[in-house]
């Protein structure tokens, strides 16, 4: 099992859980750290399996939105499934997800740029899930 205290991953996870807690007046000190802990365990591959953050980010949203009163927080549910792609890219040793092998058809011999194209489309997916939860 990788080592839990990863910047990347933390900041990322605590990111989604601060802007959604900001945007719908949810306890910020709660969602931050819920949503970095749950990202983290994902990326660990934490009990073999990635569902922390495929489902449990987005299930922290939805309750969050429901919780300050948006009626369609359940929607934000939908953020399964941009999380579910994965951002793996083909010039790592991670196992290449499908949008990480488009990127790469791109950019062949260059990673950064790979690597933030397949997490910038990821994340982007993701936010436009969430537009329908906005009061």
């Amino acid at each position: 099992m990788k080592d839990f205290w990863q910047p990347e991953e933390l900041v990322i996870g605590s990111v989604w859980g601060l802007s959604v807690g900001l945007a719908f007046g949810g306890p910020i000190w709660l969602t931050g750290p819920a949503c970095a802990v749950l990202w983290r365990l994902g990326g660990m591959g934490f009990m073999d399996t990635k569902i922390w953050r495929r489902l449990g980010v987005p299930l922290i949203l939805s309750v969050t939105a429901l919780l300050q009163g948006h009626p369609w927080a359940w929607i934000g549910l939908s953020a399964f499934a941009p999380l579910s792609m994965g951002y793996g890219i083909p010039q790592t040793d991670e196992s290449p997800s499908a949008l990480g092998k488009f990127w790469a058809y791109f950019f062949p011999l260059d990673i950064w740029k790979t690597n933030m194209f397949t997490r910038g489309t990821c994340h982007l997916l993701t936010a436009i899930c969430l537009i329908p939860t906005w009061k």
